[in-house]
Order: C-alpha cells, then sequence, then structure tokens
C-alpha cells in the first residue's frame, strides 16, 4: 500500500531507481531544488514499505508542481514518474494525481491543472484522458531544443506535446473554450497572465 509523504532533498538520492528509466523525464538537481523550496506543497512522493520488521521504505514514484498565473490561476504538473516496478498499480491516477487533484482543488483553490505531455506518449495521454484530463493545445516544436518552429511547421508527434488540462469545479470548462488538439500554437505563447 501507498503512502504519501513530503518530498524532501535528500530523497534525490534514492529516486535514481527511477529517473535512470528511459521513459522518465530527467533534470537538473536545481530544478528540483527550486521547485522544493517554491512550491513544497506541491512536491511529493509515494513509498511502500518492504518490510514490516525494519520498516524501510522505497520510493515509488513522485510529482512535482507549482502553482501560477493571476487572471489564469491554475496548477501545473511539471513531473510525474513512478518506478518501473510499481507500475500499473494505480499509484499515478490514484495516490500522486488524485492527492495533487486535492490540493489544487481545495487548498489552493485554482481553476484547473495542466500539463504537457509528448504527443507520441500513447500511455500516458491515455492515462490523463481516463481521468477528466483533455487537450487544450498543441505546442509545436516544445520538445525541440535546437530549432525556432513555426505554426506552418507540420506536425511532429516525437517533437509536439500537448498542454493538457484538468478543469476544476469553480472553472465551468471556461479553461477549455476553443481547446482541442487542433488549437496549435508555439513554445513561446505559452505563457499565463
Amino acid at each position: 500500500m501507498s503512502s504519501l509523504n513530503p518530498f524532501e532533498p535528500s530523497d534525490l538520492f534514492h529516486t535514481q531507481n527511477i529517473n535512470l528509466d528511459p521513459f522518465v523525464e530527467n533534470f537538473p538537481i536545481f530544478f528540483y531544488l527550486e521547485y522544493l523550496i517554491l512550491n513544497p506543497n506541491y512536491v511529493f512522493k509515494s513509498t511502500e514499505t518492504l518490510s514490516y520488521e525494519q520498516l524501510s521504505e522505497h520510493i515509488s514514484g513522485y510529482i512535482i508542481g507549482k502553482v501560477e498565473g493571476s487572471q489564469e490561476y491554475h496548477s501545473h504538473i511539471s513531473a510525474l514518474a513512478v518506478d518501473n516496478q510499481y507500475r500499473r498499480l494505480k499509484i499515478s491516477s490514484n495516490v500522486l494525481l488524485e492527492c495533487f487533484k486535492n490540493i489544487s482543488d481545495y487548498i489552493s483553490k485554482v481553476k484547473f491543472i495542466d500539463l504537457f505531455v509528448k504527443c507520441d506518449n500513447k500511455l500516458a495521454l491515455n492515462l490523463y484522458e481516463n481521468i477528466g484530463y483533455n487537450i487544450y493545445r498543441r505546442v509545436i516544436g516544445y520538445y525541440d531544443n535546437i530549432r525556432e518552429p513555426s505554426l506552418k511547421s507540420t506536425n511532429n508527434d516525437n517533437l509536439d506535446a500537448y498542454d493538457m488540462r484538468l478543469c476544476l469545479e469553480r472553472d465551468n470548462f471556461q479553461s477549455m473554450k476553443n481547446g482541442g488538439p487542433n488549437n496549435r500554437c508555439l513554445p513561446k505563447d505559452v505563457v499565463f497572465k
């Protein structure tokens, strides 16, 4: 059974089993530390008790997020990762994402939660769509650090991202107006006021 705990800086030394997985996006250490300092309520981990005799715990996953915007006040998920041996146990959906939603909805009282996912990541798309996230727009070249894309660029599922949103109760689906996978923009246009 999974337990939720705050993510501590020392946990960075215990997440290598997760971060070395080729399906997990990796970030520099200052990325994690910045989120821990500026958004401690939105950075937490799931743990599993391995041995009742020793009460040793193993980090099975983590989520890193923040609150941003003023007019479009919302929560943003920057990273979600689950250890390979704990996948398909609904740790992402029933534990990490559900807790993130509750914090966003009842404590921060934001309008929606958003995240970016590669257009070719079918497993992640299915996960998010199954728990209520919808595609708001396609961000052309979001994962391309080499060139400056244009809206005339053809779709590239490996380099483009879907901006996905979960509308919360106080939003009344206002943040999804004119949304959908055919709504295209550039990375520079992903700015929240």
